[in-house]
């Protein structure tokens, strides 16, 4: 840590052995802490050369173990997130529904709307983020993107107004809704612990998590990153998640993979995955990042490139060694 900024290092690792390949993103992040409208929320810094961010996904061969590809993760990372939040959708949400809030204006929350609409049927969609200008940048941006209409509103309570979705994908360190504002037959898609309000549990008869790291226990540690210390106005990001984690009730929680599974009980099909009724209100919580992910879109991404002609060949050998270690 220099000053006002926090370094943090976070990788994450996974294999997809249909297609013979490892995959470990590596980022590297300067972290300030600032308030904005009342909440105290993240900026991250491109302090690389050239006002750059280092982050990336290295490929890995099952076969031999060499390098094959190194890529740049911020696409494929947005969308990855952003298609995760969607699998929610599809999963929990009700069946045709057409109308979806967004809380947040960044690229997560793009990529959380793009691939929603790719799995519901959007008609209306309305989104709020605490600087005028990035809502209303959003608001034309998606409404171009998608071909439907995206509205900017004053306040974030009006996200939920008559809205069936609602996404969050903030840099806010504290919870961005109330439970006050839940409607019957809502289904929340948040991105990280630190939005959600833990008092929406109680009204929520179905919440899933995209993974229980470590077999699920209450005690662990849910964002392990090298370089945090306290942070200027308190502690950092990912010191904050793993304190509200360790609160948390793992174990009643559902994974994804089991509803894609269909090992957990009591699904009914008349109202889809994991919904009981069109008046339940349904929760999604994307709290944590999967390898398997990197290495099955970068094995995609690789053999498009080869096939293409991009990209840049270096040789294997800077990156072998004759000694194990």
């Amino acid at each position: 840590r220099s000053g006002d900024t926090t370094y943090r290092l976070k990788t994450i690792t996974g294999g997809y052995p249909a297609c013979g390949m490892m995959a470990v993103r590596i980022s590297t992040h300067f972290d300030t802490q600032t308030q904005l409208d009342g909440m105290l929320r993240r900026v991250k810094l491109p302090l690389a050369p050239g006002w750059q961010f280092m982050s990336m996904v290295v490929l890995l061969s099952l076969e031999t173990g060499e390098v094959l590809g190194m890529l740049p993760d911020s696409h494929i990372q947005k969308m990855r997130v952003g298609g995760t939040t969607a699998l929610g959708v599809k999963l929990l949400a009700r069946p045709g529904v057409d109308t979806a809030g967004v809380l947040g204006s960044g690229a997560q929350a793009e990529a959380a709307l793009e691939c929603t609409a790719a799995v519901a049927p959007l008609k209306r969609v309305k989104i709020f983020s605490p600087t005028r200008e990035n809502r209303e940048r959003y608001a034309r941006t998606m409404s171009e993107r998608l071909g439907i209409s995206v509205t900017a509103v004053d306040t974030p309570e009006k996200v939920f107004d008559g809205a069936g979705i609602v996404l969050a994908a903030t840099s806010s360190y504290e919870p961005v809704y109330r439970r006050e504002w839940l409607q019957p037959g809502m289904h929340l898609g948040i991105g990280t612990l630190l939005e959600d309000d833990a008092l929406t549990f109680a009204a929520s008869r179905f919440i899933a998590v995209s993974i229980k790291p470590f077999g699920g226990s209450s005690d662990f540690v849910q964002n392990y990153v090298a370089g945090e210390k306290k942070g200027p106005t308190g502690l950092t990001f990912g010191q904050l998640i793993n304190r509200k984690a360790k609160a948390f009730d793992w174990d009643s929680m559902v994974e994804l993979g089991e509803l894609l599974s269909g090992r957990e009980k009591g699904m009914g099909k008349e109202t889809g995955l994991g919904r009981q009724s069109a008046e339940e209100i349904t929760h999604h919580i994307n709290n944590n990042g999967c390898g398997m992910q990197f290495a099955a879109a970068g094995a995609r991404i690789l053999a498009n490139a080869r096939r293409m002609g991009l990209g840049v060949e270096l040789p294997g050998d800077y990156f072998l060694q004759k000694e194990h270690t």
